[in-house]
């Protein structure tokens, strides 16, 4: 494992930020492995900036698209809830007059008082 970091520590820093892995882990084992504050400061930065640009021109070529949808989103959202709202609504008073009806039918059967 120390050969390794010692190896590809410089690599594993700069992937850091694009891996699902802790940073904190990559961190701690090439510090563990002795690479020198410096160099780590370094591929740490040039990391970050890495990961900022890669945001930034992910936001800047996808903006105006993300802005339109979420815009449609808004125009329709009231009414899908309400719609939503409704369905719920008529599926529970449907739920609640089917149990009620199987009640009716075993306390029926089993000769209980009539309403």
């Amino acid at each position: 494992m120390e050969r390794l970091a010692g190896r590809f520590g410089w690599l594993a820093v700069v992937l850091a930020y694009f891996l699902p892995v802790p940073n904190a882990l990559v961190h701690a084992v090439v510090g563990w492995t002795g690479m020198r504050l410096v160099t780590f400061l370094l591929l740490d930065v040039v990391a970050a900036l890495a990961w900022m640009g890669l945001l930034v021109g992910l936001g800047y070529s996808l903006g105006q698209h993300a802005v339109d949808v979420a815009e449609a989103i808004s125009r329709y959202a009231l009414w899908i809830s309400f719609g939503l709202l409704a369905v719920t609504l008529a599926y529970r008073a449907w739920q609640a007059r089917r149990d009620r009806n199987d009640w009716r039918d075993r306390r029926d059967r089993r000769g209980g008082p009539a309403d």
